[in-house]
């Protein structure tokens, strides 16, 4: 885990980081969105938890790292840190107003924006059994 302050109000944010993973028991959509239980997502543009403030995670400013089994020297921030949140669809939408001057940013805000329009259809459904009134036979 890695500690930072957020580009806007430099509240204190904790950053997961990923030591290792794997993609057993993942699930690949169409739209190329990867669930994968044992190597979750690591959004590059958040949201701050204290005031809203959309930013890419290489703008927050690091304080420090949290290494599992190292000795580590807990900082006075690290109780008041809090994790990023995820942006919703419109805010994709908003930032892509005044898109980024980089191109890699625009795409990267273009793909989450349309993966996370798409999420709202990943809800699993059950498909009736052939037969049953539900199902439309005999109609």
């Amino acid at each position: 885990m890695e500690l930072g302050t957020a580009p806007g109000c430099f509240g204190a944010v904790l950053q997961e980081t990923t030591g290792s993973g794997n993609t057993f028991g993942s699930k690949l959509w169409t739209d190329g969105k990867l669930e994968a239980p044992m190597l979750p997502d690591r959004p590059e543009w958040v949201k701050c938890p204290h005031c809203a403030h959309l930013f890419w995670v290489e703008e927050a400013r690091k304080l420090g790292e949290w290494n599992i089994g190292k000795r580590n020297s807990l900082r006075a921030d690290w109780p008041k840190a809090q994790t990023p949140l995820v942006p919703s669809e419109s805010d994709y939408y908003a930032a892509l107003k005044t898109p980024p001057q980089d191109p890699k940013k625009e795409r990267y805000l273009r793909v989450r924006a349309l993966l996370v329009r798409n999420d709202h259809f990943r809800q699993v459904r059950e498909i009736p059994e052939e037969g049953t009134a539900s199902s439309g036979a005999g109609r």
